[in-house]
């Protein structure tokens, strides 16, 4: 049996046939040949886990390195559960509710996308799994894809632990090569990742960047698949109040790009390629990656753990269904909030949204 340096059963680990590709070539890739491509000879497996375009990538949204390794140990030696309640949950307690220890009401919107029987999806970006590990209980195939190794050891070891046979960890830092053959995907999500996209990727127009993103996420899903989108609006009532941008800076989302970048460049937050869009440009860009059709909506209270999904498309009697169903912490914010909806305005002035766009 192969063995990896740290002794992971290959076996506990392995996807079905014919999910992986090799990115370069697109020759398909065997598990039980390490991953190795027939054609170029490259071998995309680290660690027990498939590992394409490996950046060395590590993000804010996980604890800081050493930390990290901490709960890798624990979890090798005590049990994930263990490593998160009693030592992540103790020194960093705000990034319990990014794991799968998370309430349920943190995946609370995937039921847009629901049921999951039967169907496969690609979490592109899944950092500790928040949203791979339920949706992995449902799905016949859950795909964790993250640009962090360290993310995905780790979720190789809850695959382990919990029995997910359907959990396939995967790591690959580049968005234009994903190692996946064709109308593979019944849904791929993208949760509070896209905007930081062309931060891995070599083109200098940031809306090429997202498009070809776009295009490339279409290319793995099935047809008739749908992709789910949630991320900030670029135009929302916060930004217009001087809510911080994504580079720490007060109202760069709202200018001309050219000047944003010029602004983040002079502040010294180098070139500004985490960006958000509006509600009409994310629907111009969809379109224009070729996605059939959009749906919005506006997750509330906020994308974190949501409650209420106000439809932000469609006819204007449901959103205003939904907005009258809401508990609303003063009157002051309900009439501000209906009258926008009568207005026409609410869908460019939310501070969020969640999309479903088909293929």
């Amino acid at each position: 049996m192969l063995k990896t340096k740290r002794s992971v059963d290959l076996t506990m680990n392995a996807g079905p046939p014919g999910l992986l590709v090799c990115p370069g070539c697109r020759t398909a890739l065997a598990w039980e040949n390490a991953l190795t491509c027939p054609r170029c000879g490259q071998t995309y497996l680290s660690d027990g886990v498939p590992c394409f375009n490996d950046r060395g990538a590590y993000f804010d949204s996980l604890p800081p390195r050493p930390a990290m390794a901490t709960v890798m140990e624990l979890s090798r030696t005590n049990g994930y559960r263990h490593a998160l309640t009693q030592y992540l949950g103790k020194q960093f307690p705000r990034l319990v509710a990014r794991t799968p220890l998370a309430p349920p009401q943190r995946a609370e919107g995937l039921r847009l996308l629901g049921p999951f029987e039967g169907t496969r999806v690609l979490d592109f970006g899944c950092a500790l799994g928040v949203l791979s590990v339920p949706l992995a209980k449902q799905a016949e195939l859950v795909v964790a894809l993250d640009a962090t190794h360290e993310a995905l050891e780790f979720l190789a070891l809850v695959r382990s632990q919990d029995g997910l046979a359907s959990l396939v960890p995967v790591c690959n830092g580049d968005p234009l090569r994903l190692p996946f053959p064709d109308d593979h995907f019944d849904c791929v999500v993208l949760n509070a990742v896209f905007e930081y996209l062309p931060e891995a990727i070599d083109e200098p127009s940031v809306w090429l960047a997202h498009r070809l993103a776009l295009e490339e996420t279409r290319r793995v899903l099935k047809p008739g698949g749908r992709i789910y989108l949630a991320t900030k609006n670029r135009f929302s009532h916060q930004n217009l109040l001087g809510a911080q941008d994504h580079n720490g800076l007060r109202f760069t989302a709202l200018l001309p790009r050219r000047l944003a970048n010029a602004l983040s460049v002079w502040k010294g937050k180098g070139p500004y390629r985490t960006v958000t869009y509006s509600f009409r440009e994310y629907r111009r860009l969809l379109r224009a990656a070729g996605f059939r059709s959009a749906e919005f909506y506006w997750p509330f209270p906020d994308l974190w753990a949501p409650k209420h999904f106000v439809p932000l498309t469609g006819p204007r009697a449901g959103m205003l269904s939904e907005l009258k169903a809401i508990e609303w912490p003063n009157r002051g914010k309900k009439v501000f909030w209906m009258a926008a909806a009568l207005c026409g305005v609410l869908p460019a002035l939310v501070p969020t949204y969640i999309i479903l766009a088909e293929k």
